[in-house]
């Protein structure tokens, strides 16, 4: 679904201090589809004024082994939904680990993610670059280029199996980088739906 005027207009003004959560809820996009235009836009977040930041919180060991496995290749936006910090404290940890980021895509690295995004899953193209799914996932969304509907791995299915009486189809949506809508409708082709409970966003998402 493309961003409309008032939706940018909109999202220029809310981005800042909002998280990248409550802005998927806000305009019924994925969070990733969020964090994509931002990025295209050049929107950066508030962390130092905004909600998202929080106080000096120790850090526990998983915590930190998850911020280590994530920080190389996973934008800081979804290691703080991930992590559940604030962008200064992931920033400020990272620091004192002594993390790096990996180097910014290259032109090289766009021209192989262009050539070959339509005929490669998600997880191919990650490994070939040497960058995590939801990295590449993003920067097909900041390119401009059309999202990849991909079809569903059994390990897909079977989260969805496990998971769908217990766990909204938003969280299940969020887990899986897929939209709502689409694991609401594969969960109802499989017969998984019939007893699953739908809150009022899981309602005010399908109709919007």
């Amino acid at each position: 679904m493309a961003w409309t005027e008032t939706d940018i207009a909109r999202l220029v003004k809310l981005y800042p201090k909002t998280s990248n959560k409550d802005l998927a809820v806000e305009f019924g996009r994925p969070v990733l589809g969020v964090i994509g235009k931002g990025r295209g836009l050049g929107l950066k977040k508030d962390y130092i004024s905004s909600h998202l930041r929080q106080q000096s919180a120790a850090w526990s060991s998983k915590e930190e082994e998850a911020l280590i496995e994530l920080f190389p290749t996973t934008p800081n936006e979804e290691i703080a939904e991930r992590i559940g910090k604030g962008l200064g404290a992931i920033a400020k940890k990272a620091a004192k680990l002594g993390l790096r980021k990996m180097e910014f895509w290259s032109e090289a690295d766009d021209e192989h993610l262009i050539r070959l995004y339509k005929s490669l899953r998600y997880n191919q193209l990650a490994s070939q670059l040497g960058r995590s799914r939801l990295a590449v996932q993003i920067r097909v969304i900041t390119l401009g280029l059309d999202s990849k509907v991909e079809s569903w791995a059994e390990s897909e299915i079977d989260f969805l199996r496990k998971n769908y009486r217990g766990m909204h189809f938003q969280a299940i949506a969020q887990e899986l980088g897929r939209p709502c809508k689409a694991v609401a409708a594969k969960a109802g082709r499989l017969g998984f739906a019939k007893n699953h409970f739908w809150s009022e966003s899981d309602i005010r998402k399908l109709k919007e």
